[in-house]
């Protein structure tokens, strides 16, 4: 029998985040990158994506096929593979993000992983993040950013790791001058 392993992972660059705080009318711009991790699935299932921005809509899908007719045995084949212990994968985050300065920001570091992990942040100085009353490690690996400025530009690095390995993204910070009535501020 062979088995094939699916990793899902699903970019489009053309699609872009834009975030509006109604609160505050800060919109910030970036680019999400987005993994799935799929642990059990079946001949003929189909996966899809759907990225928007604004009114523009894009798809991308997928479908598993598997070697054998005997969906019983290949789906017990695939749980127990996928239940072996292995490296996080970081299933979310911004490539580059847009934000405007003095504006707070969390940069997503969302992880998928069957074992504890540990979740690290290095800025970009390449100093860790911690100890930084602007900056925090939240509880879902994300980072806050408050009051964003000028210098806070640059790749912010997210590290996750757990007994198996680890898998580390580059975030890159452009704080932007905010705009009032199409005017720069």
């Amino acid at each position: 029998m062979e088995i094939s392993f699916l990793s899902l992972f699903f970019q489009y660059d053309e699609v872009n985040e834009i975030i509006n705080i109604q609160a505050t009318g800060t919109v910030s711009l970036g680019r999400l990158t987005t993994k799935a991790v799929i642990s059990s699935a079946s001949n003929g299932d189909v996966y899809t994506c759907v990225g928007t921005s604004g009114l523009k809509r894009h798809l991308a899908s997928t479908s598993i096929y598997t070697v054998e007719d005997d969906d019983e045995g290949n789906l017990f084949t695939l749980q127990s593979l996928f239940r072996k212990p292995s490296k996080p994968i970081i299933t979310d985050y911004y490539n580059e993000l847009f934000q405007d300065i003095g504006s707070s920001v969390v940069l997503p570091c969302r992880h998928n992983s069957n074992t504890a992990t540990q979740v690290f942040w290095i800025d970009n100085d390449d100093k860790p993040i911690f100890g930084n009353p602007r900056m925090k490690v939240l509880p879902s690996g994300d980072l806050l950013i408050t009051n964003l400025r000028w210098e806070d530009m640059g790749n912010f690095t997210c590290t996750v790791k757990n007994a198996y390995g680890k898998e580390s993204v580059d975030t890159f910070v452009y704080p932007t001058k905010k705009q009032v009535n199409n005017k720069l501020k």
